[in-house]
C-alpha cells in the first residue's frame, strides 16, 4: 500500500522531462495513462498534462506523504478499525435500533 500511495504523489509530480512511474502499476490495464502508452507502444503519442503539484510544494508534501504512508501507521486502519471504540459502539447501536 505504501508504494501505491507514493505512487499517487510522483504521478501529479511527473512531467514529460522526468517521467516518475516507478512505483506505478504496469500494463494495458493499470489506472495510469503512461502506464498504458508504454504497455501499447504509443509512448511517441503521449503528453503528460501540466504538472499539478508544483516543485515547491511537493518538497513540504513529500514528508507528509512518507510519514503516513509508513506501515506501523497503516497497518492499524487494517479491518476496518479506523473509528475509536466509542465511535463503533454508537454506530452499532444506531444500526440496531429503531428510529422514531
Amino acid at each position: 500500500m505504501t508504494k501505491g500511495i507514493m505512487a499517487t504523489l510522483d504521478h501529479y509530480c511527473s512531467t514529460d522531462e522526468l517521467p516518475r512511474h516507478e512505483k506505478c502499476t504496469e500494463g494495458v490495464e493499470s489506472w495510469y495513462e503512461w502506464r498504458k502508452a508504454e504497455a501499447t507502444n504509443t509512448m511517441a503519442a503521449f503528453k503528460h498534462p501540466p504538472r499539478l503539484i508544483d516543485e515547491h510544494v511537493e518538497k513540504h508534501i513529500r514528508p507528509v506523504y512518507e510519514e503516513l504512508s509508513k506501515d506501523d501507521l497503516l497497518t492499524r486502519c487494517l479491518g476496518g478499525h479506523t473509528q475509536n471504540a466509542n465511535e463503533s459502539f454508537n454506530s452499532t447501536v444506531w444500526r440496531i435500533v429503531c428510529r422514531v
